[in-house]
């Protein structure tokens, strides 16, 4: 599901989609070898499962952390852990994880965060 076209301007421009019937992605490269060697990549992260889309790499940590445990607390808040406790255990969980912290990776997209960078 990916494909090199030839622009009028000499560039090459790289399609795909990350499922049949989804949107179209591009990128434009000056060189076809380039091109080439990007769809291969795309191909090969799409059949195995791996498939980032660029604009959700682009998601900063912080900001990923604080939906995710904005949900986690939304869940205690849903349970039989209805209580001030619950919630207070989520946040540490989350907390323990290092998940919430992410003071060294606030300006980091999460592609290239790592779990140990994240903890203080």
């Amino acid at each position: 599901m990916a494909s090199i076209g030839k622009r009028a301007d000499g560039r090459y421009r790289a399609r795909w989609r990350e499922h049949p019937g989804g949107p179209q992605k591009t990128r434009q490269f000056g060189r076809k070898v380039d091109a080439d060697r990007f769809v291969d990549t795309i191909r090969g992260d799409l059949a195995r499962g791996v498939y980032i889309d660029p604009a959700d790499a682009k998601i900063l940590f912080r900001t990923y952390a604080e939906e995710w445990r904005a949900g986690q607390l939304q869940r205690a808040r849903c349970s039989a852990h209805t209580h001030a406790s619950g919630r207070r255990r989520a946040a540490q969980r989350a907390d323990a994880r290092g998940h919430a912290r992410a003071h060294d990776d606030e300006g980091r997209p999460i592609r290239s965060a790592t779990r140990n960078s994240a903890t203080p």
